[in-house]
């Protein structure tokens, strides 16, 4: 009975850790330590994640997408 218990928390724990934080460009840059223009020339290059446009002129990013990107290169060195 308590293994049910402790599977139903820790499905508890998981749903709420899937909260995904929208970043505005000001964000990405001081996580990634990029400039505006790189980020916009790896974006072109297919080497860093697409924003999402949230309205006229206005774009985010989603954080887990940034913090995937910080992570493949870690990986790849």
């Amino acid at each position: 009975m308590q293994s049910d218990l402790q599977q139903e928390a820790h499905a508890d724990v998981q749903q709420r850790q899937v909260i995904d934080y929208l970043i505005p460009r000001k964000t990405v840059e001081q996580l990634s330590g990029l400039s505006r223009a790189t980020i916009y020339r790896l974006i072109k290059a297919g080497k860093f994640p697409r924003p999402l446009s949230i309205g006229t002129g206005s774009v985010r990013w989603r954080q887990s997408d940034v913090i995937a990107w910080q992570q493949s290169l870690s990986q790849s060195r």
